[in-house]
C-alpha cells in the first residue's frame, strides 16, 4: 500500500501549536510536539481508515485524564 512519504502537519490537540510529522517507508507518520510533549502515530489501515496511536504527556492531557505512561520509540505501531 503506498502512502505519501512527505511532511504532514497538524495542531496539537493538547497545547495547539504547528507540529509536524513524516512518513517512513512501513507507511507510519510519527508526529511529536516539542512544547508540551505529545506524541502521534498514524497508519493508513484501508482504503477510507486511519490507525492512529496517540500518547498524551505525563500529568495529563486536555481531557483532563492523568496518564502516567511516557511510550518508547519502539512502543508506537
Amino acid at each position: 500500500m503506498s502512502y505519501d512519504l512527505g511532511v504532514h502537519k497538524l495542531y496539537c490537540p493538547n497545547c495547539s501549536s504547528m507540529i509536524y510529522g513524516y512518513g517512513n517507508d512501513d507507511g507510519i507518520i510519527k508526529f511529536s510536539c516539542a512544547r508540551c510533549g505529545y506524541s502521534r502515530a498514524s497508519k493508513k489501515a484501508g482504503r477510507n481508515r486511519l490507525k492512529t496511536d496517540e500518547f498524551f504527556p505525563r500529568g495529563g492531557s486536555f481531557y483532563g485524564e492523568e496518564r502516567d505512561y511516557i511510550p518508547e520509540e519502539d512502543d508506537l505501531f
